[in-house]
């Protein structure tokens, strides 16, 4: 009976562009012992390692600067310019950011890989090679590195976000509401974060409903409400729920509070319509498939239901039950 075109988006990876003056493994030979017949060569080499660090780093926040202002390619230009005077993990991290908002995945996640080469602990790197793969179809892969992250950096919201997002994928969702849980409780006020465990919380519903476990299906929908009321779909899922075990009245509270927050909402009215004829309100039923058929003409159940009870169809009271069969249907990122 329900159906979404829904698409769950992941939250944004942490693109912050890092604009750490670049580093060069080179200097460590100030660190060392030089004997005093070396230290002039060593003096010159420095200098001339300390020039390109320099330009490498006025060129690193001139292609921040770039990205910033979405020109995309004037910063991978930038900061590939800089990688080759004086790469960094910093600069590769750049790099992959830029990449990938070019829609150049297979390089962004190499770009990440080698900034993690450079330097293991760079957490904004971890997280975005970890969305990247996933969003390649790898979250296997994705979740050691997302994992890792989390265990870096414990109150990095996206850490906690993106590895929620995977868990899901993998099918572990009790999982997935803990680490969306975590997330939330580190930035209460970050509307996709909300929107992103609401939506998992009803994906356990429907996994519930599928089942024909109506109470657990309810009391999951019941707590993606409590996380995001505005979330329409979940009251639509309490309403089927509600209907398949007899409690129209009730149903119908849940599509009437889910056509209030998206009007446009047709499968909520046309379970709601369901529910009408199960009552025996067929003027009501009548209504709300006209409705349904002005905003959506090819919406063939509706047209069905309709023919029926413009028919006085003795069987439309049953049939209009039976059709309420149809289970919720999950989300998808």
């Amino acid at each position: 009976m329900f159906e979404s075109s829904h698409v769950w988006l992941k939250k944004s990876t942490n693109v912050r562009l890092l604009i750490a003056a670049t580093t060069l493994a080179a200097c460590a030979l100030l660190a060392r012992p030089v004997a005093a017949q070396q230290q002039a060569m060593v003096q010159d080499t420095f200098t001339s390692l300390s020039a390109l660090a320099r330009e490498a780093d006025l060129l690193l926040r001139q292609g921040a600067l770039r990205a910033e202002q979405g020109q995309w390619h004037d910063a991978r230009r930038l900061f590939e310019a800089a990688i080759r005077l004086s790469p960094s993990a910093p600069l590769y991290h750049n790099l992959g950011v830029t990449l990938a908002a070019l829609g150049d995945a297979d390089r962004a996640i190499r770009a990440y890989a080698d900034a993690l080469r450079l330097d293991p602990h760079l957490v904004e790197a971890r997280v975005n090679i970890g969305v990247e793969l996933s969003k390649a179809g790898k979250p296997t892969e994705a979740l050691d590195h997302l994992e890792r992250a989390t265990r870096s950096a414990p109150r990095m919201v996206a850490a906690h976000h993106n590895l929620g997002v995977v868990l899901a994928q993998l099918g572990r969702l009790d999982a997935s509401i803990a680490s969306l849980t975590r997330a939330l409780a580190l930035d209460p006020d970050d509307p996709v974060v909300r929107r992103a465990l609401a939506e998992t919380q009803y994906n356990a519903g429907v996994h519930f409903a599928r089942r024909q476990l109506w109470k657990e299906a309810i009391g999951r929908y019941r707590a993606a409400v409590a996380v995001d009321r505005s979330f329409a779909d979940s009251f639509n899922g309490i309403g089927v729920a509600l209907g398949r075990q007899d409690d129209h009245e009730a149903a119908l509270q849940m599509y009437d509070e889910a056509v209030r927050l998206r009007p446009s909402f047709v499968e909520a009215r046309y379970n709601r319509a369901i529910s009408y004829a199960v009552l025996a309100r067929y003027a009501d039923a009548i209504q709300s498939c006209r409705a349904i058929l002005a905003a959506r003409p090819d919406f063939s159940r509706a047209r069905a239901l309709l023919r029926s009870l413009e028919n006085g169809d003795a069987s439309a009271r049953l049939s209009a039950h039976a059709s309420i069969a149809s289970e919720p249907i999950a989300m998808t990122r």
